[in-house]
């Protein structure tokens, strides 16, 4: 006779019973132990004779602590220092994830399963992930639906392996590009940001979380680091509380509403206030306003932020400041078999604070009760395990790989084409492929790429010589020089290959690349190589080292110059739009990437990418974001104020014209909707994608508004000679703004209405009237 199930264990139970069936058994240690999250954990298995086994240090965090949240366990990256050989195949990944939750199961009391956590906002940290461009580069799509569908890829190959949770998207809003992360961000428009975060939180969670597909939406860094002080990490954000709500908070009230189970606090500060402490920003913001219901975590080391920056006098005070403001699971530095001050704040600190009268057992059951919900949404009391096998076969499956290259293909942005020298045509007979990113497969991965096979990753060396050979064209190879480093010694290589060639393909831009730790180190560090990526914020914008004089040297051969930018931030390259005679921006193209370079190059793709940012003239420019106040900012003394390309820019192979543009009803009431519509016609000789942007202006106001903000836009693909109608709806949202008393408020008056290419090359206008609704 089998015993009654608890309640808390029948699946045919709601999960609110079950989740206050299992909270009234736990003892406080079990209760704290849901709030502690260890990172990484991927010192926690040890591979023998193709086997992989949980070392035992692991297994007693498992069973004495039972903790909440295991993060990095199938991590593989040069920060952890694991190599492909050293890490877990997709297989053995599984297995582990398995034999942790096993455990569990058959070694703790209550038998909670664990979640398990990684960064990988592009691909998942693992061996054998696919990887996708960089967000700096989607953004760049303007494609929700083409993110959707890679964070659904992501996803799929995530639970397969056991992973079911992911530190994505990153919502900041991008407005300084001297920020390292910038190449983890969308871009700096606040409406773009919020359609792209909300697609990739569909893909990642898709319908059910308790699918063998889906993973829990974490999103960061909250409540943005986009417009830090100086570019720099975990600073200060200085703005008032409008412009937060309106910029920097925007898209992350969108991703509530879409449904994301997860946000991670991060530890910078908002006017003096540390988010980890914030009962504003946590619960009244987050949780009472947006509706929020789901798991707020701490970044790692976001509890003793609140000692360091001396908001709370000891660790204790600050572990209660966090809970009471609404953190709930707590991200640490956790060493196996070793001790973190962090974590030791919330392991020690809340039961402390319990038996002093500092917080009460409803604040801790409250916390609790929303790790539990989210494990009981993932299904994971009934289905914890996962298929090893499945693992394999979904991992860089070829519906995957085709995925990575057309969202690299999509990504790709043309800034210039002098005289139609692109698509290569007519008849040449070689091509020289140099710079020190035309061949270096971390430099064109970004920040957050795992360790991987070399043969994994089209090199855009790998993708043009292959291209090439279909049409018998030889390819002459140089690197030429590094990305910081000063030695010149490979221009005289360089300059030899760009000579013996009918063109010149030069691969300049950035690095965000991690080496792998050194004898005696605990992690990875940047290489010396590395410009751009987390804590690696930059004083100038510029090409560093000496990439320019490689490519001055390059033009001085008199053979055509086509530079092809990969790089995580905006860049000023004043010198290469003035002197190249094509310039294909493809930013951090990810595993695909030389081979999206190559069918632009070649015409077999006809790039459609639009900036996502404006890109600065000079770093003494910022900030260029377009939705200034003023129609156009004063230009100094030495330098134009315009930025160098505007946001929304790209160029085509062929040309595309607007008209017709109608809004019906032309008069709407404060709650009312407008179709806008226009007309987009291709007319030039061959098919492509034309991002269509809408553009609205409040001619008056009660509280001062940007020239013109984005609210609308749409990809379309024309074939020659074609003519689509594009439509947006206008509203409520559209035409909403933070009132002097920061109320969200539509006012009655006249909106201008602008569609066009790019936030400067506006092609038709009109006016929308809003009007009070007449009384009865």
């Amino acid at each position: 006779m089998t015993s009654k199930k608890k309640v808390y264990q029948d699946p045919l139970q709601p999960i609110d019973n079950r989740v206050e069936d299992l909270l009234k058994r736990m003892t406080i240690e079990e209760k704290v132990a849901q709030l502690r999250a260890g990172w990484p954990m991927c010192y926690g298995y040890r591979k023998r004779d193709g086997k992989v086994e949980m070392v035992e240090e692991l297994k007693a965090v498992l069973t004495k602590i039972a903790i909440g949240h295991l993060a990095g366990l199938l991590r593989a990256d040069p920060w952890v220092g694991i190599t492909p050989e050293m890490g877990l195949s997709r297989h053995q990944g599984a297995e582990i994830v398995n034999a942790v939750q096993r455990h569990i199961k058959e070694n703790t009391r209550l038998g909670i399963p664990v979640l398990i956590g990684d960064d990988g906002n592009h691909g998942q940290l693992g061996i054998g992930a696919t990887i996708f461009p960089a967000l700096c580069a989607i953004g760049c799509s303007w494609n929700p639906d083409l993110h959707e569908a890679m964070a659904h890829a992501m996803a799929a190959e995530m639970r397969a392996q056991g992973q079911t949770v992911l530190f994505a998207p990153d919502l900041d809003v991008l407005r300084d590009p001297r920020w390292g992360r910038s190449d983890q961000n969308y871009g700096e428009d606040p409406y773009h940001v919020s359609r792209m975060g909300c697609a990739m939180v569909r893909g990642l969670q898709g319908e059910s979380l308790a699918t063998d597909h889906s993973v829990v939406a974490l999103l960061r860094v909250y409540p943005g680091l986009g417009d830090a002080e100086g570019g720099h990490d975990f600073t200060r954000v200085h703005l008032g509380l409008r412009e937060m709500h309106e910029v920097v908070l925007r898209p992350w009230k969108e991703a509530i509403r879409e449904g994301a189970q997860g946000v991670m606090v991060e530890v910078a500060d908002y006017d003096g206030i540390l988010a980890p402490g914030s009962h504003y920003y946590v619960t009244e913001l987050l949780r009472d306003e947006w509706g929020f219901q789901g798991m707020a975590m701490g970044d790692a080391g976001a509890i003793m932020a609140l000692l360091r920056r001396h908001v709370a006098q000891s660790k204790l005070e600050a572990a209660v400041l966090a809970l009471k403001a609404g953190l709930d699971q707590n991200e640490t530095d956790f060493r196996l078999g070793g001790d973190s001050e962090s974590d030791r704040a919330y392991a020690d600190g809340i039961p402390q604070a319990l038996k002093r009268g500092l917080v009460s057992i409803e604040e801790i059951d409250r916390s609790v009760r929303r790790v539990l919900r989210l494990k009981f949404l993932l299904g994971l009391f009934e289905n914890p395990f996962v298929d090893p096998e499945k693992a394999q076969a979904v991992a860089r499956c070829a519906e995957h790989r085709k995925l990575a290259l057309e969202t690299a293909c999509q990504s790709i942005v043309l800034l210039k084409n002098m005289n139609g020298i692109l698509p290569f045509c007519g008849v040449l007979e070689s091509f020289a492929v140099i710079g020190p990113n035309a061949d270096n497969s971390w430099n064109q991965l970004g920040d957050q790429a795992p360790s991987h096979s070399r043969e994994h990753v089209v090199t855009i060396l790998d993708g043009i010589t292959s291209r090439a050979a279909k049409d018998g064209i030889t390819v002459h190879y140089a690197k030429g020089c590094g990305i910081r480093e000063r030695s010149k010694k490979g221009f005289t290589e360089a300059v030899q290959a760009a000579k013996k060639s009918d063109i010149v393909v030069a691969a300049v831009g950035s690095s965000s690349e991690i080496r792998y730790p050194r004898a005696g180190e605990h992690h990875g560090d940047r290489s010396d190589e590395a410009d751009c990526g987390e804590n690696v914020a930059r004083a100038t914008l510029d090409l560093l080292g000496v990439q320019e004089e490689l490519l001055k040297a390059l033009k001085e051969t008199g053979k055509p110059l086509v530079v092809v930018l990969i790089h995580g931030r905006a860049m000023s390259i004043n010198w290469v739009a003035e002197n190249a005679d094509a310039i294909v921006d493809a930013w951090y193209p990810g595993e695909q990437g030389g081979t999206a370079v190559a069918e632009v190059l070649f015409g077999d793709y006809n790039p459609g990418g639009k900036l996502p940012v404006s890109v600065p003239r000079h770093v003494g420019q910022l900030p260029v974001y377009y939705y200034s106040h003023l129609k156009r900012r004063p230009d100094y003394t030495d330098m134009s104020s315009q930025p160098l390309y505007p946001f929304g820019f790209g160029l085509s192979y062929t040309s595309f014209s607007y008209a017709n543009l109608t809004i019906d009803p032309d008069v709407i009431p404060i709650d009312g909707k407008a179709a806008v519509s226009v007309e987009v016609s291709n007319i030039g000789g061959r098919a492509g994608d034309e991002v269509v942007q809408l553009y609205i202006r409040d001619e008056v106001s009660s509280t001062v508004r940007p020239y013109k903000e984005l609210k609308g836009f749409s990809r379309i693909n024309l074939k020659a000679g074609e003519t689509k109608r594009v439509t947006f709806q206008v509203g409520w949202e559209e035409l909403c703004f933070c009132g002097p008393d920061l109320r969200w408020i539509v006012e009655p008056g006249v909106f201008m209405i602008m569609v066009g290419s790019s936030s400067e090359d506006i092609s038709l206008s009109s006016f929308l009237i809003v009007k009070n609704e007449e009384p009865l």
